[in-house]
């Protein structure tokens, strides 16, 4: 197991409240479309009635018409994930792939993750987060070799005040120690962040500087960041050596407008790459320029251009060239920064577009005799209609027309199924739901 994919530093503060839509009141995304390389996928989503994402479903467009690629459950216990199901198509059907199974006490939390040949499930990974006393918590994963859990990797945090003040990471292979590192971390008295240092342990047991990174703030407005720079250690001299910084700009409004990076080249500081942002009044996002220094100018590169429908259900998102040498106007594929929902997202592609709409709790709900409960939604439905049936599997659904003709069923042991109705007419249908010896009929819409 690589060090870099135990420990993944990514500062969503650089990012957030920049990537925002225009205000909406419980908009949630319903589908996206990213057109990467010479592709386009389309990705749905459903959720319950408490606005948790249950599916997501991708498809991928080939001679116009958009086939099945891949599928993710969720399954809730209130607020608390319990079950996620990975799915792809295969021999025009479904099929689990992959699983994770989430679990959890007072004091500890653990997922295994598991994947499938067939019907049989092979557990592969085991994430294990144990709190100690003293604001001092493990997370440890393992490895199934052999049907034996192994140690890969774990890591010790240790919080000050509900900080992080230190953690050491300790990667293994088969029982063998192989790298151990340290992270150390240091705020200033208001509590915002100072100095993060990294440390690696020595073949003799001794800890060596690695690199470190400090944060400066802007001394009129002290929740505001206004550098950011990186030093390495050079053991021959015993010293901190500058290496990269990044700096920023804000508005009057707080929002950023312009970051730049940097390296020092022996004597001095040389610009890498500058991002300029320019906003609407609402703060929104509008387009992000990229410009790199030519001739000792800002040439612009390339852009980033955020668009929104007049009735904010629709966002679409571009990256074209900006060159000064040509080619402007030109898609161009480079990872994109938008928000899904309140989620920070970063994609490869040349074009998102997302389609929004407000939530609205459509699910029909039956309780039957033997105290088994039946949720259907979205009802009405345009393409996706998820069943989930509590506390007891069914094992058959049907789709029928109001005379009775069965257009659509299938036969399997289940709490939930995904029924994909995108090609049927417009009209109302009847959904048979067999479970146990107990059959519910419900009428569905399809628009």
């Amino acid at each position: 197991m690589k060090f870099s994919h135990v420990l993944l530093l990514f500062f969503v503060f650089l990012l957030n409240g920049i990537f925002s839509l225009p205000a909406k009141n419980k908009l949630y995304v319903t589908e996206m479309q990213i057109s990467k390389n010479d592709s386009l996928f389309k990705i749905n989503y459903l959720y319950n009635s408490l606005a948790q994402k249950v599916l997501e479903t991708k498809t991928f467009q080939q001679n116009n018409s958009w086939q099945n690629l891949a599928q993710t459950e969720w399954f809730y216990d209130d607020t608390f994930v319990t079950k996620q199901l990975i799915r792809s198509w295969q021999d025009n059907e479904w099929k689990i792939t992959q699983s994770i199974e989430y679990s959890s006490s007072a004091n500890t939390h653990t997922q295994i993750f598991a994947i499938y040949t067939g019907l049989d499930k092979r557990e592969v990974r085991k994430l294990h987060k144990v709190y100690l006393a003293n604001n001092h918590f493990v997370t440890s994963t393992y490895l199934n070799v052999q049907s034996n859990w192994k140690l890969g990797s774990e890591s010790h945090t240790y919080l000050t005040n509900s900080v992080v003040d230190s953690s050491i990471i300790s990667v293994f292979d088969q029982d063998t120690l192989v790298q151990k590192q340290k992270f150390v971390y240091s705020y200033y008295p208001d509590g915002r962040l100072h100095n993060h240092m990294n440390q690696k342990l020595s073949e003799s047991g001794d800890w060596v500087n690695e690199n470190k990174t400090t944060w400066s703030y802007n001394p009129l407005r002290p929740d505001l960041i206004s550098s950011q720079k990186r030093y390495k250690w050079q053991v021959s001299n015993n010293i901190w050596i500058q290496d990269a910084k990044t700096t920023y700009e804000y508005d009057s409004s707080e929002n950023k407008t312009e970051e730049i990076f940097w390296y020092w080249n022996t004597v001095s500081w040389f610009p890498v790459l500058r991002y300029t942002y320019a906003l609407d009044e609402s703060g929104s996002l509008q387009k992000m320029l990229t410009t790199v220094p030519i001739y000792r100018d800002w040439r612009n590169f390339a852009s980033v251009i955020y668009t929104a429908s007049a009735d904010s259900l629709t966002q679409s998102i571009e990256a074209v060239y900006d060159f000064w040498g040509g080619k402007t106007g030109q898609l161009i594929q480079t990872d994109i920064a938008f928000r899904f929902n309140n989620e920070l997202i970063i994609e490869k592609a040349k074009v998102i577009t997302l389609k929004y709409e407000p939530y609205i709790d459509s699910a029909i709900t039956e309780k039957s005799t033997l105290n088994s409960l039946l949720v259907v939604y979205p009802n009405p439905t345009s393409g996706i209609l998820y069943i989930q049936n509590f506390n007891t599997s069914f094992s058959q659904w049907e789709i029928l027309t109001l005379r009775g003709e069965v257009i659509r069923k299938s036969h399997f042991s289940s709490l939930s199924a995904a029924l994909d109705i995108a090609d049927l007419p417009t009209g109302m249908y009847l959904l048979r739901v067999l479970s146990g010896k107990e059959l519910r009929s419900i009428k569905i819409v399809k628009r």
